[in-house]
């Protein structure tokens, strides 16, 4: 052609060239001085790849997404360029069958159905719901988002090939409420851990802060959620709670968290003054060799995993009760997996791990002049249980030397505690090392096969049982 050209775009500039072109596909029509003209049409991408990849195929079904759409992720609205998409189920994995570019304006999905004609699962089925995310480009996180649909759509939120559809909003899911003691004292801070169903059990899935008795967590999946309440440790704030349900996971209400559900509030049982006593409790929790145990939802607050001991059983709430069985306080496992009461007046206790989808041994201590310490409490945490051991009379004492030992250990049980006697060792993960029995109370074994180290040995008979630490150097 032949200078000077006139430019003009689809988007109404008159320039040669476009700077910070938005995405999305343009066109220009140049028209040189002797009236000839050209045109050309360009797409501009978004710059960043997409996290998803989406299979063409012959079916498709249309979902409309008006400018007016109400939408949010984590309670804010989707920015420019962030990504709305559908996914469908492909033989148990999650996949793209089609996705938008938000850019303020109507816009519209196309979705992809399964192609019949290849044995992959490569699109929706005839009748899928729709499950729905928001990509945030900024961040590059994605949320599974709940939908409302505009209901004067034909097929509403199911694929239909050559159908067509339309939300009014997308929310994401979450939960949110109030957490105070039954003398109606707000909590001031700590944790809400959300529990839910998976295919090894019940296991802890999401968590978030509470503060000044307020919580609300985002981001979560649709499903049934078991909530409890745990407050910050060191403090005499409260005993981590359930929702409808104090202190016991198995009264629990679940919750079906579908899009924002609110006014989940919980009530925790007030901590009960003791401190005028100089007899104590404590002991250790341990992680068995099959439990389900994970200690990663906490992150590292509160106690953090140690260097020295990972595989302990870090932030698990130990509940104590009175001899009436009401809970006075509790306290969490530490980096090492211990734990401790002090100042208890002389009587009787109960000691308990809760730990949600596990059944719990509740031990009984008796504490008294001749016996006011008592640190030998030992759970270990198993596949669905957590096991209680400790000794039942403590009038009864086990001797066991020389302790430390560099290998040959010594035995004297109390007499009258029956006969048989099993005996079982553990080291600090929980895991057997040896066993034995013996139908005497005084014998002697040899541990110098073993690494150096904290062992656990558990001494029984149909009546009795008595867990004593051995040092191994």
């Amino acid at each position: 052609g032949t200078p000077p050209y006139v430019y003009i775009w689809s988007d109404g500039t008159s320039s040669e060239d476009i700077s910070a072109a938005n995405y999305g596909t343009y066109s220009v029509f140049v028209t040189d001085i002797q009236g000839c003209e050209q045109s050309h049409e360009t797409f501009v991408d978004l710059g960043y790849p997409i996290p998803w990849e989406v299979i063409n195929t012959p079916t498709s079904h249309t979902i409309d997404i008006p400018f007016n759409a109400s939408l949010s992720a984590n309670g804010l609205a989707p920015e420019k360029y962030d990504l709305l998409a559908v996914f469908y189920d492909s033989l148990g994995t999650e996949k793209c069958g089609g996705y938008a570019v938000w850019q303020n304006v109507n816009t519209s999905i196309q979705s992809f159905g399964d192609d019949l004609s290849t044995t992959n699962i490569d699109g929706f089925a005839t009748g899928e719901s729709f499950v729905w995310k928001i990509y945030d480009f900024s961040m590059g996180t994605q949320t599974i988002v709940t939908p409302a649909y505009d209901l004067s759509y034909p097929d509403d939120q199911f694929f239909v090939a050559g159908g067509s559809s339309a939300i009014t909003g997308l929310q994401s899911n979450s939960i949110s409420g109030n957490v105070s003691t039954s003398s109606k004292a707000q909590l001031n801070l700590g944790m809400m851990v959300l529990y839910q169903q998976t295919p090894s059990g019940i296991g802890a899935t999401y968590k978030g802060l509470i503060v000044d008795g307020n919580y609300q967590i985002d981001g979560l999946t649709p499903g049934s959620y078991l909530c409890y309440a745990i407050p910050q440790p060191g403090n005499d704030w409260g005993i981590p709670g359930y929702y409808t349900s104090r202190d016991n996971w198995e009264d629990g209400s679940w919750v079906q968290v579908n899009g924002h559900t609110s006014g989940i509030d919980i009530t925790i049982d007030p901590v009960q003054p003791y401190t005028t006593g100089t007899a104590s409790i404590g002991g250790n929790i341990l992680v068995g060799v099959n439990s389900n145990y994970n200690p990663l939802i906490f992150g590292n607050e509160w106690f953090p995993a140690s260097g020295s001991k990972s595989d302990a059983a870090r932030n698990i709430p130990v509940l104590l009760y009175d001899d009436q069985n009401n809970p006075l306080d509790f306290r969490l496992s530490d980096e090492q997996g211990t734990f401790a009461y002090s100042n208890l007046e002389y009587g009787t206790y109960f000691v308990r791990v809760e730990q949600a989808g596990f059944s719990t041994d509740s031990i009984e201590v008796e504490l008294s002049a001749s016996n006011p310490n008592i640190d030998d409490l030992v759970f270990t945490i198993d596949s669905a249980t957590v096991t209680g051991t400790a000794m039942l009379n403590f009038n009864k004492d086990v001797v066991i030397y020389p302790n430390p030992t560099s290998g040959r250990v010594n035995f004297i049980l109390p007499e009258n505690t029956g006969n048989n006697y099993a005996i079982t060792l553990f080291d600090i993960s929980g895991k057997l090392v040896k066993q034995f029995t013996s139908n005497n109370t005084q014998f002697t074994t040899d541990l110098s096969d073993l690494a150096k180290g904290v062992y656990y040995v558990k001494l029984s008979s149909q009546k009795w049982s008595a867990t004593r630490k051995i040092v191994l150097k």
